[in-house]
């Protein structure tokens, strides 16, 4: 009786520290995927800005991610705001940045600045 006592305390102690580790993991992982997709609101807009600055002419591809740590998504730019979610509904952003005519895409994108007009994959 007393062996079944302290095994079943070993047990309880084993699955509670297993489970404590794994919350940690998950934890690190969602924070690393807001990270990230915060990371890919700022780089658009961020190529936007440049172009801004840019004078008529400028022209440049940028690369987006295709998936935000294994997790599709999608980026978009409603009137003066990017934004960026995955697909899951779990991590999204809004970011503001200045009129741009065109819309992100996952992979490669084309930005370029023609008569003070800022186009983006257009």
């Amino acid at each position: 009786i007393e062996f079944m006592i302290i095994s079943g305390a070993v047990v309880f102690m084993f699955l509670t520290y297993t489970f404590f580790i794994q919350s940690q993991i998950a934890d690190k992982a969602y924070e690393r995927r807001t990270l990230l997709t915060q990371e890919v609101a700022y780089t658009i807009r961020d190529e936007v800005n440049i172009a801004l600055e840019a004078t008529d002419g400028y022209e440049r591809t940028f690369r987006l991610t295709n998936t935000i740590l294994n997790v599709d998504y999608n980026a978009t730019i409603f009137g003066d705001l990017i934004y960026v979610r995955t697909l899951d509904g779990r991590h999204a952003i809004a970011v503001p940045i200045v009129n741009v005519t065109g819309q992100p895409q996952i992979g490669d994108n084309k930005i370029k600045k023609t008569n003070g007009v800022i186009y983006l994959n257009s």
